[in-house]
């Protein structure tokens, strides 16, 4: 299924592992994935399996250090919340990983 909607959306699995956070091809019906795409770019719709995110080329992300919280990085971008953090990651929980890689804007 994660390659079906990387030849859809004409990016990578591996880029579509790394945007979300994946470890493996395996996804859950319903599961929400982050997609970019370059400025002009449509991005392929599917109801049934997946909500798509888009994101622009200017996309920041963050690496966690030792002792991060979603607390921590919420507080060091501007309008940014935990609770987007965990949306746009696709985080069930807030345990963080030191050297994972958050998309915060």
């Amino acid at each position: 299924m994660l390659g079906s909607i990387a030849i859809r959306n004409r990016v990578s699995v591996q880029d579509l592992k790394t945007w979300n956070n994946l470890s493996s091809n395996t996804i859950r019906v319903g599961q929400q994935l982050v997609v970019w795409v370059a400025p002009g770019q449509t991005v392929a719709k599917n109801t049934t399996a997946t909500e798509t995110i888009l994101l622009s080329p200017d996309t920041k992300t963050y690496i966690v250090q030792p002792g991060d919280t979603l607390w921590d990085i919420s507080r060091k971008v501007p309008g940014l919340t935990v609770e987007k953090i965990k949306t746009l990651n696709n985080l069930k929980s807030n345990s963080l990983q030191p050297g994972q890689k958050l998309i915060v804007g």
